[in-house]
């Protein structure tokens, strides 16, 4: 009943569900990552966990392009889509000979790989992709992948292939037939390929149903409906005029993007550079701030301002620079109490834009000097200056006091 009547609270507690599914998944990582190397706390799932980036507006960035899906309206200004994403390796890429002699021999063939997804039955899998194939009647790439497809051999319109860098491979291809990971995706698309995704789970359905949308391929074929036709309708509807057509279109768009560096603009535009800089030296970076002096400090200048005797008992403490308020952020349960708490024919409400988060707190003094944090950002510098440098920093330094 909630799936047919209410999409908008389906789609919000899907959303806390697949939040959660991916928490349990990578809550190690984010902790060891946060302990280890950044001296944070650990981050525990019952009070905050899943839910703590959406909760306190963290800014974030996700890695996809605008133009196969745009920015949702309802979507805060802490996030940004900043296009694809792409390493690309097709020139350190030598191909095996008989790679090249099968690509030389016939029409671009279409590729077929679902990469690390595992088959339950791979011989029966590699059956269903030969025979779709010559129904079909195209030549095909099949990747073997950790499914191990193909077997010891294969027909005479298929060539098996492991490991090959997309963007050298879909270059030569037809069409692209895949389980829809998101960079396979992403390849696919700025290759100009129609895309076949045949989805095993997770976003693998969403990336299905986008380039669908995108009319840039069919409509997904989930693993569990994949028969021999259902493959080769879908490689017929891929390869018409309309989709091909549309498949260029979104390559010449996507190809135009600077995924790498509006993704790096992104971060830039997030830090709170203000709280980062020396009083000193704007250009580096603040790791210790004086109680005394009321200043900031990079490590050598600290060294070299308390160097003298007069100062060397100021109150100082390392510097951090940004700490997020997780008192206030529900636990996941919470999150979905408060869902199904709100009247279920409410209309979804958009968000207007409005200014960035205040959650955060720019420039945090890391007073327990014992913390791990305050260890790994107060480290001392090892400070070799000539007498001229020295001489430039207290000449800053008594500048500052005046400001």
């Amino acid at each position: 009943m909630i799936s047919e009547a209410h999409p908008s609270l389906r789609n919000l507690l899907s959303f806390e569900a697949f939040d959660l599914l991916t928490w349990l998944g990578i809550e190690d990582l984010v902790n060891n990552f946060c302990e280890q190397t950044l001296g944070l706390k650990r981050v525990s799932l019952g009070p905050h966990g899943a839910s703590l980036v959406h909760e306190l507006e963290v800014p974030h960035a996700y890695l996809w392009s605008p133009c196969i899906l745009e920015k949702p309206e309802d979507w805060g200004p802490h996030i940004d889509i900043t296009g694809f994403v792409f390493l690309d390796e097709a020139s350190r890429f030598e191909p095996p000979p008989a790679l090249q002699d099968f690509l030389a021999s016939g029409a671009p063939p279409v590729y077929v790989g679902f990469g690390s997804c595992p088959a339950p039955d791979p011989v029966a899998l590699t059956a269903t992709l030969f025979q779709g194939l010559a129904r079909a009647g195209v030549r095909g790439l099949v990747a073997r992948g950790w499914a191990k497809l193909g077997g010891e051999s294969a027909p005479a319109h298929v060539h098996l292939v492991d490991e090959i860098p997309h963007d050298w491979l879909f270059l030569r291809c037809a069409a692209a037939c895949h389980h829809g990971g998101a960079g396979t995706t992403a390849a696919s698309l700025r290759s100009g390929l129609p895309t076949i995704i045949v989805p095993f789970f997770g976003d693998q359905y969403f990336w299905g149903r986008i380039v669908s949308e995108a009319g840039a391929g069919p409509t997904p074929v989930p693993i569990g409906s994949l028969t021999a036709e259902s493959l080769a309708e879908a490689i017929r509807f891929a390869l018409g005029p309309g989709v091909r057509e549309r498949a260029h279109d979104l390559s010449r768009k996507v190809q135009s993007e600077q995924g790498d560096e509006e993704t790096v603009a992104s971060f830039y535009r997030r830090l709170p550079l203000e709280a980062m800089r020396c009083s000193l030296d704007p250009k580096h970076l603040a790791r210790r701030v004086c109680e005394t002096c009321e200043l900031a400090f990079c490590l050598v200048c600290d060294a070299v301002v308390h160097d003298d005797a007069a100062r060397a008992q100021h109150r100082r403490h390392p510097l951090g620079h940004v700490a997020w308020d997780v008192s206030g952020s529900p636990s996941l349960l919470k999150r979905l109490e408060r869902s199904l708490a709100d009247p279920l024919g409410r209309p979804e409400e958009t968000v207007p834009d409005r200014e960035p988060s205040t959650k955060s707190t720019p420039g945090v003094v890391l007073r327990d000097e014992d913390s791990r944090a305050a260890k790994l950002y107060g480290r001392p510098a090892p400070v070799v200056l000539d007498v001229g440098t020295r001489a430039k920093i207290l000449e800053h330094f008594e500048l500052a006091k005046l400001r």
